[in-house]
């Protein structure tokens, strides 16, 4: 996209100015042109210059264009022993009159490289709940006093959801999985993407035990699956 190369020449550049013009009036009430200047300013400085991209995609989402790319820079000369090269994620989204309306510019970590627990963070997939229906989350978000997960590296952010009535999760001496209220309900993919394997032959998990694949997709699924136990 051009708007790419405006947007990562123009902090570059220190075009901020030109760049504040073009955002969308929703946008300028966010970011402002001292904001602008401090993170292209943050951006020569630790990260020097960008020389290439190295995975990009562009998609649809209502009447806006998203961009999201990892931008390869690198600071000192090539070759040289002190020479770093990093990532960085451009996303920002276009209206359909070319306006800049949406912008996140960050470092691109791998999860592994990420200090836990992580306590500021931003989602750059934008994700739907995935099922209908009211539901109660249980244990969940980015503090160990109401997430349990918390401790966990590989479940920091996880949720356990159920569906409550009269404040029970299931009825009273009721077991198994059908007995859980949520037992049935639809199981949406959470992002759009493409589902590239599904498994179809695994029994359902009892409450308890750890619980068996059900399906291996992408890291970006979309369609729906039925989980095979409620409530975890």
């Amino acid at each position: 996209m051009p708007e790419a190369d405006r947007l990562i020449n123009g902090l570059l550049l220190g075009r901020v100015s030109e760049l504040h013009a073009w955002m969308s009036p929703s946008l300028k009430t966010v970011v402002r042109p001292p904001e602008l200047a401090a993170t292209g300013e943050r951006l020569r400085t630790r990260y020097g210059q960008p020389i290439g991209i190295l995975e990009e995609k562009v998609h649809k989402e209502g009447d806006l264009t998203w961009y999201s790319g990892l931008v390869v820079y690198a600071r000192g000369k090539a070759g040289a022993p002190d020479r770093k090269v990093r990532l960085v994620l451009f996303q920002f989204a276009i209206t359909p009159d070319r306006a800049l309306d949406r912008l996140l510019v960050r470092e691109h970590l791998a999860f592994e490289q990420i200090a836990g627990p992580a306590r500021r963070y931003s989602t750059v997939t934008r994700l739907h709940f995935v099922s209908t229906g009211e539901w109660t989350i249980v244990h969940g978000g980015p503090r160990r006093m109401t997430n349990y997960h918390h401790n966990h590296r590989a479940q920091r952010f996880a949720y356990d959801m159920v569906v409550m009535k009269s404040g029970r999760s299931k009825p009273v001496g009721g077991s198994g999985n059908k007995a859980s209220y949520c037992y049935g309900y639809p199981v949406l993919a959470p992002a759009s993407g493409t589902v590239i394997r599904a498994v179809n032959n695994v029994a359902e998990n009892g409450p308890g035990p750890p619980a068996r694949a059900a399906a291996t997709a992408s890291s970006s699924t979309t369609g729906s699956a039925r989980r095979r136990r409620c409530g975890t």
